[in-house]
């Protein structure tokens, strides 16, 4: 016959091999099994050992690495950023980024893409720290600074395009196609093409005028030597040696160039203005190979009306002579200029777009185009 008596606990703290940091328990109850024998009275036992190991803790010392994912920089216009390629981070890790604007830039902030994938430090901050919780996609945004630069040689590289329409009083057209090109060196090539249609009319074969030469900067203008010249209405030039020397205001506003060209000018404030209000001076021209050249003066008086003195000259020596005094109402609104001209008097008011930016006024040669070059 057997019988079983309890004989008492045991309580102790053990360390268990692989256990990591897992602090371990030990409750051990322990039995004694006996057996009587009738015939000798012998007893004989043994202790039977119940445990239970009661483990708090979760840590692992040798648990698997952490999750990791992926941060892909998003395409990027105008700045870039840091990390620039396919980087592998850390769930819940802080990771750097930094964003970078191109010249004429401001960062405006960061996105992700999913968006709860990631949480930023500071989402306005160029330079911050993302932490993801899944594969995430981070963008840095940037936009135009709307503050004016001065064009240096290095800025104005490239090709550079622009095209509008104008509509004159008798209701005919000329649509207008330019491209300007400037080399590292220091040296431009400028193609214009233009058609002419008139009122209620077919569209005249497209006419070129071409020119080639070396450009310099200084401060906020340029200086355009011209070397070749051509005018013409074929599409490849016949050159001929060119001698005009022209020095103009430029602007570089948001990547764009500004200078004036045909039907658009930049305008420099004269002391105080108030919006348009106030006088501004500007320089342009017509026609390279067909001057006058043209510098203008403009004012633009609080009770809606205007005086507008300009002066020519064949050449671009200043101060320019023959003065031309005009004069006549404006409205604005809406980045939209309207000029009526009553003396002397004009068929049709003339309608430009304007942009103010500090103390500089671009007039646009339409109410469409702002005469913007954009970079290609």
């Amino acid at each position: 016959m057997f019988k079983y008596r309890q004989i008492g606990f045991q309580l102790g703290i053990i360390s268990l091999p692989h256990s990591g940091k897992k602090t371990c328990i030990l409750l051990s109850k322990v039995q004694h099994l006996s057996r009587s024998s009738s015939m000798n009275k012998a007893r004989w036992g043994l202790g039977i050992v119940i445990s239970v190991i009661l483990c708090v803790g979760c840590q692992q010392a040798n648990s698997p690495s952490s999750t990791t994912y992926t941060l892909t920089p998003g395409t990027l216009t105008n700045g870039t950023m840091t990390p620039a390629s396919v980087t592998t981070v850390s769930t819940g890790v802080a990771t750097s980024i930094t964003a970078t604007p191109n010249s004429g830039f401001v960062f405006s902030g960061w996105s992700a893409a999913p968006t709860g994938n990631a949480s930023f430090a500071s989402a306005t901050s160029a330079s911050t720290t993302v932490t993801l919780t899944g594969n995430a996609t981070i963008t840095a945004t940037f936009t135009g600074s709307n503050l004016p630069q001065s064009p240096t040689i290095a800025l104005l590289t490239g090709t550079w395009a622009q095209s509008y329409t104008i509509t004159f009083a008798d209701g005919s057209t000329m649509a207008n196609s330019f491209t300007f090109v400037v080399s590292g060196d220091g040296t431009f090539s400028e193609m214009i093409s233009y058609v002419n249609t008139p009122n209620g009319g077919s569209p005249a074969a497209p006419a070129y005028s071409d020119r080639q030469g070396t450009l310099s900067v200084s401060g906020n203008s340029i200086t355009l030597t011209e070397t070749q010249g051509y005018n013409g209405a074929s599409s490849t030039p016949t050159w001929t040696t060119g001698s005009q020397i022209l020095t103009l205001p430029a602007v570089l506003i948001n990547g764009n160039l500004y200078f004036s060209t045909v039907y658009q000018e930049i305008q420099i404030a004269q002391g105080a203005v108030s919006g348009l209000k106030g006088t501004w001076v500007g320089n342009g021209y017509y026609s390279f190979k067909s001057p006058p050249y043209i510098w203008s003066q403009i004012t633009f008086a609080a009770d809606g009306t205007y005086i507008s003195n300009q002066y020519s000259n064949t050449t671009a020596t200043m101060p320019l002579t023959a003065t031309n005094t005009f004069s006549g109402t404006y409205t604005s609104a809406n980045g939209i200029l309207t000029m009526t001209q009553t003396s002397p008097s004009s068929a049709a008011p003339v309608i430009f777009t304007y942009s103010i930016y500090g103390s500089d006024l671009i007039l646009g040669p339409n109410s469409t185009s702002t005469g913007a070059w954009v970079k290609q």
